[in-house]
């Protein structure tokens, strides 16, 4: 089982790289903002997070033996890339001068934490099945989290922009 956590990771780190490697080549921008280059390291800091909340939320609701983990783990995914388009939507404005609000780019990180959190104290409905040790669901978190950012970076490394 935590083979298929760890290939769920490196899926979704080598989706990021990709995702980041193809804006980092195009012309997609506005006035003061681009995705080009640098600035495609929106998708990892962005949407990476939106990853994590799903893969930990995943875990956090398995390990409750949830009813429909798999579909509450793809609310936390859309929820997290809601939270980074809003994020990214704050930065354009703020190049634009309007300045009466500030850059929303800390809430992608802050919803990958608190969304396995929220998903231990939701009520969920229960299946009967074995539930394996909550060190289990740990160790499986911290093989998911690493596997995201190393596939991330081996791919980066393999495939250069």
């Amino acid at each position: 089982m935590v083979g298929l956590v760890a290939l769920v990771g490196i899926a979704a780190g080598v989706f990021l790289a990709s995702l980041t490697n193809f804006l980092a080549n195009t012309n997609i921008g506005g006035p003061g903002w681009s995705f080009r280059g640098n600035g495609a390291l929106w998708v990892p800091f962005g949407i990476g997070p939106a990853f994590l909340a799903m893969g930990w939320s995943a875990l956090a609701l398995h390990c409750r033996r949830a009813r429909r983990w798999e579909r509450w783990a793809g609310v936390s995914l859309l929820i997290g890339v809601v939270v980074a388009c809003l994020g990214l939507l704050s930065l354009m404005l703020s190049r634009l001068g309007t300045g009466w609000y500030m850059s929303l780019s800390f809430l992608p990180w802050l919803w990958a934490i608190l969304a396995p959190v929220l998903w231990g104290l939701v009520p969920v409905g229960v299946e009967d099945r074995e539930r394996l040790s909550w060190w289990w669901y740990v160790g499986a978190g911290l093989v998911y989290g690493v596997a995201v950012v190393m596939s991330f970076f081996v791919d980066g490394k393999l495939v250069p922009a």
